[in-house]
């Protein structure tokens, strides 16, 4: 089942990449296991960079050095939940900029209102205004930033992990009246989750959200 922050950052993408080309040359930075697939399957022209050896990466490469391109590679470059995950945002995105080739487009997205994770090397929580700033120090133009999903989805999430968390701390302690509370606290989490989906139109506030998509062009 994928969760709603990332639906809303796979819609968010959909939409992004729909007015290029889908021969378009893309670089994907951070790619992991390669859900770039899952929503933009028809675009085939995309080398895959990261830290890591993950299956079907291409260039394995410490994204703390510069990028091991020329000048003027790439048509976009994807930043798909990758920037809260480096020291110095900056020298990233000017290596981004970079390779790409000129009038070509950066476009990804950041969490927000999440837990930790992929822990140690998880850094930062970028606002809007936090995104807007550190483009445009990096050269971008016509920064564009928007929130993704829902308010509400926020809070969907949060409590689904606090009763979770509540369950396995119950299910360790394996006492009968631990596990009937982490039952009775599974279900209340289930019938407020459901009460407040149908509130999404009251819950959808801006400052609320799990995550953000950006585009900024060279």
């Amino acid at each position: 089942m994928i969760s709603n922050a990332r639906q809303a950052n796979y819609t968010y993408f959909r939409k992004q990449f729909s007015a290029f080309p889908t021969q378009s040359k893309i670089l994907d930075v951070g790619a992991g296991r390669g859900r770039y697939k899952e929503f933009i399957p028809e675009f085939t022209n995309i080398t895959t960079l990261d830290n890591g050896p993950y299956p079907g990466i291409d260039v394995v490469h410490d994204l703390k050095d510069p990028l091991p391109f020329p000048d003027n590679s790439f048509d976009i470059i994807l930043l798909s939940n990758v920037l809260e995950h480096f020291e110095n945002t900056e020298q990233l995105l000017k290596e981004c900029r970079r390779v790409l080739k000129k009038g070509g487009f950066v476009i990804g997205a950041v969490p927000f209102m999440i837990q930790i994770h992929q822990e140690p090397r998880d850094f930062y929580r970028f606002t809007l205004y936090g995104l807007e700033y550190h483009f445009k120090n990096a050269g971008y133009q016509n920064v564009s930033v928007e929130p993704l999903g829902l308010g509400v989805h926020t809070y969907t999430t949060m409590q689904r992990i606090f009763f979770e968390d509540i369950r396995l701390q119950a299910n360790r302690r394996r006492g009968i009246l631990s596990r009937v509370a982490s039952r009775l606290m599974v279900l209340s989490h289930d019938i407020m989750n459901g009460a407040f989906r149908r509130l999404y139109s009251l819950a959808s506030g801006d400052k609320y959200r799990e995550s953000y998509g950006f585009s900024a062009k060279k």
